[in-house]
């Protein structure tokens, strides 16, 4: 998975939408890669 944060997202609130219907495990992987994607761009908070 190649993620890149293409906004600048330091100090701000993010909010997250991400699917976990079937193939549950590749997504929440997704989600949690990206939380902390944005963790490390210093987003403020990252909301799921």
């Amino acid at each position: 998975i190649n993620l890149k944060v293409e906004c600048d997202v330091r100090g701000a609130d993010v909010f997250v939408v991400q699917p976990t219907c079937p193939n549950v495990h590749e997504h929440l992987f997704e989600l949690l890669s990206f939380a902390d994607c944005l963790r490390r761009a210093s987003a403020k908070r990252a909301a799921r």
